[in-house]
Protein backbone atom coordinates (compact mmCIF):
# COMPACT_ATOMS: atom_id res chain seq x y z
CA UNK A 1 0.00 0.00 0.00
CA UNK A 2 1.64 3.54 -0.90
CA UNK A 3 1.47 5.69 1.68
CA UNK A 4 0.24 9.83 0.88
CA UNK A 5 1.82 12.39 3.73
CA UNK A 6 -0.09 15.42 3.74
CA UNK A 7 1.01 18.56 5.36
CA UNK A 8 -1.70 21.51 5.57
CA UNK A 9 -2.99 24.20 7.31
CA UNK A 10 -6.02 22.36 8.01
CA UNK A 11 -6.87 18.80 8.96
CA UNK A 12 -10.15 17.44 6.34
CA UNK A 13 -12.12 17.46 10.13
CA UNK A 14 -12.94 19.99 12.03
CA UNK A 15 -13.07 19.12 15.99
CA UNK A 16 -15.93 20.66 18.46
CA UNK A 17 -16.42 19.75 22.14
CA UNK A 18 -19.53 19.64 23.54
CA UNK A 19 -21.21 18.15 26.65
CA UNK A 20 -17.38 16.97 27.37
CA UNK A 21 -16.89 14.94 24.44
CA UNK A 22 -15.05 15.43 20.86
CA UNK A 23 -17.45 15.81 17.66
CA UNK A 24 -15.59 15.73 14.33
CA UNK A 25 -17.07 16.99 11.08
CA UNK A 26 -15.42 16.98 7.74
CA UNK A 27 -14.23 20.46 6.73
CA UNK A 28 -15.73 21.46 3.70
CA UNK A 29 -12.81 23.32 0.80
CA UNK A 30 -11.11 22.33 -2.19
CA UNK A 31 -7.99 20.12 -0.76
CA UNK A 32 -9.70 17.99 1.38
CA UNK A 33 -12.68 17.33 -1.25
CA UNK A 34 -9.82 16.44 -3.87
CA UNK A 35 -7.77 14.33 -1.53
CA UNK A 36 -10.19 12.56 0.02
CA UNK A 37 -11.79 11.48 -3.39
CA UNK A 38 -8.23 9.52 -4.45
CA UNK A 39 -7.94 5.56 -4.40
CA UNK A 40 -8.71 4.33 -1.02
CA UNK A 41 -5.27 2.24 -1.78
CA UNK A 42 -3.64 5.13 -0.33
CA UNK A 43 -2.66 5.44 3.53
CA UNK A 44 -3.06 8.67 4.16
CA UNK A 45 -2.12 10.49 6.95
CA UNK A 46 -2.86 13.88 7.54
CA UNK A 47 -0.68 16.65 9.37
CA UNK A 48 -2.49 19.71 10.11
CA UNK A 49 -4.61 22.07 12.23
CA UNK A 50 -7.82 20.85 13.75
CA UNK A 51 -9.69 23.79 14.00
CA UNK A 52 -9.58 24.98 17.58
CA UNK A 53 -6.97 25.22 20.04
CA UNK A 54 -6.14 21.69 21.78
CA UNK A 55 -4.80 22.26 25.25
CA UNK A 56 -5.88 19.15 27.14
CA UNK A 57 -3.78 16.63 26.54
CA UNK A 58 -6.77 13.95 26.35
CA UNK A 59 -7.96 15.33 23.63
CA UNK A 60 -4.59 16.34 22.09
CA UNK A 61 -3.94 12.08 22.37
CA UNK A 62 -7.99 11.59 20.91
CA UNK A 63 -6.94 13.69 18.41
CA UNK A 64 -3.86 12.40 16.83
CA UNK A 65 -5.13 8.65 17.11
CA UNK A 66 -8.15 9.73 14.99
Amino acid sequence: MSRLVIISNRLPITVNRSDGELHYHPSAGGLATGLNSLDASYNKIWIGWPGRDITNEWEREAIKTT
